[in-house]
């Protein structure tokens, strides 16, 4: 019988997972704080959301046959006002014509919501129609808005 503790250790890919430890400083114990996946989910999202893989905003084109200022709601409300910024391609549609854009300028209103308008910088696509209702959705399941409220 080969002795583990020794081939354990000099193995290459060792691995040692430890699940359901609290660690404290002092010498009274609290209870352990038991949360459920969700509860752990909104949490995280109060610092970091990614909105992409499908619509996640609506609003008109404007004059210039461009989107503007397209209303989006977070999942959940963040610590404190975000930062976004663009990554990949974000698809307008307006019923008839589709509009490419790889920026926008976002304008924060408060952690629970932001607006942005397109930034024609790099868009491509048909011009769509002034007056028009749009929607705005990712390229590929790749575009859409990185909205961080990090410490």
């Amino acid at each position: 019988m080969p002795d583990m503790a020794s081939t354990w250790l000099t193995a290459g890919a060792s691995t040692f997972d430890v699940t359901g430890i609290q660690l404290e400083v002092g010498d009274t114990p609290t209870d352990f704080e038991h949360k459920t996946f969700n509860d752990e989910l909104i949490t995280c999202q109060r610092y970091l959301q990614i909105l992409k893989h499908g619509g996640f905003s609506q609003g008109v084109v404007g004059t210039n046959q461009e989107a503007v200022r397209m209303g989006v709601s977070l999942i959940t409300a963040m610590r404190t006002e975000p930062s976004v910024s663009v990554t990949g391609t974000i698809n307008t549609y307006d019923g008839s014509d589709i509009r490419y854009y790889t920026a926008a300028i976002p304008y924060v209103n408060s952690n629970q919501a932001f607006d942005w308008d397109s930034d024609t910088t790099g868009a491509s696509g048909s011009q769509m129609t002034a007056g028009r209702g749009c929607v705005a959705y990712s390229h590929s399941n790749s575009g859409g808005f990185i909205i961080s409220a990090e410490l």
